[in-house]
């Protein structure tokens, strides 16, 4: 345990630092405390070690997994292999509880959209390594609709054509910028439909409305800003409330690369026909806004005394784009908000991070 842990700082540390030094040291040391792991598991402890040990090495490899989802779409899916041995040996129950305890690990990184991780958590481990190869979005609707998994893995592969389009600006070809948008828009509605499914299995509201007051224990009260929004949002645990989110900052990081794309690229490259199809920009900023006010009504629940100090960390990387949508869009009363909410966070004593 204590080798997972030191490992896991140096790649936390490393990363904050941009320390090269650290994070080779820290992927040094991720196969031995892989291979502890995986002695322990063959010989749990009655003390509760085989469950420490898995929680560490979830976070050591969700942190890793997505450091190399950001930064390099070779080396990722040996991590992968990794989650999905050592999934196959726990419960549940047992997974279902790591993957709240790991979800912090996936706040750090504001990047990649979340929900990779929550999608192992349902597909209990099995999803084989073939599910992530998929290079066309089609093949995704037409074969397994409802695969999060697989549909998660995606998004920032989506996401990094946008950006390469986006620095190609007025070079870009049309023939680039309405494949990518073809992908985009495809994204959207699988990860649409991938929600409306997962309600459809289960019989009661997986989330309501609640007045501003109700959650007037929470560390981000709305009395920072009462009039900013109408209501809070609250969900049956924590697990599910981050489901939501992932889903929110998915769209809402495809919305916003589509307006940078359309504000980028020549008028030739971009297709005229879709301003007249609900993408012209009032619908896509309508889009947007609405995405990330779902997310700022969450995170009151999150950040409630119950919930500790996970779901503030939780917290933090649906806020801070939350925080660049509303700069972006000049909505100064929400974006003051966002900071008012960051500076209360920061106030328990977390780590500083940046708010527009």
């Amino acid at each position: 345990m204590v080798l997972t842990l030191d490992t896991l700082v140096l790649v936390n540390c490393g990363a904050a630092t941009n320390n090269k030094q650290l994070l080779g040291e820290a992927r040094s040391m991720y196969s031995l405390a892989l291979a502890s792991l995986r002695s322990e598991l063959a010989s749990p402890t009655p003390e509760g070690g085989y469950f420490n040990s898995l929680l560490g090495v979830h976070m050591l490899q969700c942190c890793e997994l997505f450091d190399f989802l950001a930064v390099n779409r070779d080396s990722w899916r040996r991590h992968v292999s990794g989650l999905h041995a050592i999934m196959a040996n726990t419960t549940p129950k047992e997974r279902q509880a790591s993957a709240e305890q790991a979800g912090w690990v996936l706040a750090k990184t504001i990047r990649v959209p979340f929900g990779l991780w929550n999608a192992l958590v349902r597909e209990r481990g099995q999803a084989p390594i073939k599910k992530f190869t998929a290079n066309s979005i089609q093949k995704l609707r037409k074969d397994d609709p409802d695969n999060s998994l697989l549909l998660y893995g995606l998004v920032p592969s989506v996401l990094q054509r946008g950006d390469a389009i986006i620095l190609q600006g007025r070079n870009a070809s049309a023939e680039a910028v309405s494949g990518l948008l073809t992908e985009l828009i495809a994204t959207e509605g699988a990860l649409h439909q991938n929600l409306t499914e997962a309600y459809c299995k289960v019989e009661q509201k997986t989330y309501h409305q609640l007045p501003m007051d109700n959650l007037a224990a929470s560390v981000i009260s709305f009395h920072l800003g009462p009039h900013v929004f109408g209501h809070a949002l609250a969900f049956p645990d924590l697990l599910t409330a981050l489901e939501h989110i992932y889903y929110w900052m998915s769209l809402l990081s495809l919305q916003r690369t589509h307006l940078r794309v359309k504000a980028s690229v020549s008028k030739r490259a971009y297709p005229f026909e879709y301003q007249y199809c609900g993408f012209d920009d009032e619908t896509l900023i309508s889009s947007a806004n609405e995405y990330a006010d779902q997310m700022c009504m969450t995170l009151p629940y999150m950040c409630l005394p119950e919930r500790g100090y996970i779901g503030m960390i939780c917290a933090i990387a649906p806020l801070q784009l939350a925080a660049q949508w509303y700069k972006q869009s000049q909505n100064w009363a929400k974006l003051k908000w966002c900071r008012a909410a960051g500076a209360a966070i920061q106030s328990k004593g977390l780590a500083e991070f940046d708010l527009c």
